[in-house]
């Protein structure tokens, strides 16, 4: 039986919520068993605290699977990175449905591909390691390197989906100053910008519009159950009138704008 995670749409603010400073005093070992369990259950790569339900308390810890071994981070600290390559993330608590079977949308992100951490043991003990990329530098699916920082981010009460809105806002100011200085969008750049941009599900009563990132016209909302920020929703035999979004113990259904629909059709 799967362990039940947040949902984005519904319990927001907790997947929101910063974990707890360190404190000896906190039963960190009951916490990483409950997130090895979550670990193992689901499937996932790695798990934080925001990825249990309430009332789980969010302390400062992670835990990330390697192999068939569950290994724990107490109080993880980025130290320095190096490096950076693209790959695309899913979360536990960004979930949709397609034809009543849950799915979780990718989103590209930047991750370093080296990273000195700093973490405690359920000993109290303080440990640095470097932690390193090995996957291709083509390759844009994720590594253990990633998942142990998305997890960290997840301790921040940061989510992937603010990588993607932040893409958004970079790729509307790269296109304003573009206006700017010639008086009209280069060809070329407007069409880098809609390949790279993201698409946003923005909630219209009891349905969801889905638009192309380039849609906003720089009104570009915040992160939020009204507003959720994507690349790719990677699912074979895709029908997006079959997508759902799951909200107040309802299916909400989707609807595609005319616009991103052209695209689609290209």
């Amino acid at each position: 039986m799967k362990f039940p995670c947040p949902n984005f749409f519904d319990e927001f603010e907790r997947i929101r919520t910063r974990s707890k400073p360190y404190n000896a005093a906190h039963n960190y070992a009951r916490m990483t068993s409950q997130l090895d369990k979550l670990v193992r259950t689901n499937g996932f790569a790695a798990a934080a605290p925001q990825n249990l339900p309430s009332p789980g308390d969010l302390l400062r810890t992670i835990v990330v699977a390697a192999g068939k071994e569950m290994r724990p981070f107490i109080n993880p600290k980025v130290e320095a990175t190096k490096g950076e390559r693209a790959q695309y993330e899913g979360c536990g608590n960004l979930f949709l449905f397609h034809r009543g079977i849950r799915f979780h949308p990718a989103i590209c992100v930047l991750r370093p591909t080296e990273v000195v951490l700093s973490y405690c043991t359920l000993t109290g003990t303080r440990h640095e390691t470097t932690f390193r990329d090995r996957t291709p530098q083509e390759s844009v699916l994720q590594c253990p390197l990633g998942a142990l920082m998305h997890e960290i981010d997840h301790l921040d009460g940061r989510l992937i989906m603010d990588f993607a809105h932040e893409r958004v806002v970079r790729i509307f100011k790269t296109l304003e100053v573009s206006l700017q200085e010639f008086g009209d969008f280069d060809e070329e750049l407007y069409s880098l910008a809609a390949f790279h941009m993201p698409k946003v599900l923005i909630r219209d009563g009891d349905r969801y519009i889905l638009r192309h990132g380039l849609e906003l016209e720089g009104a570009i909302p915040a992160v939020s159950p009204d507003a959720f920020f994507f690349d790719e929703f990677f699912i074979d035999g895709l029908s997006l009138k079959d997508v759902r979004v799951p909200r107040g113990g309802e299916l909400f259904p989707v609807k595609v704008s005319a616009q991103l629909s052209k695209v689609l059709k290209k």
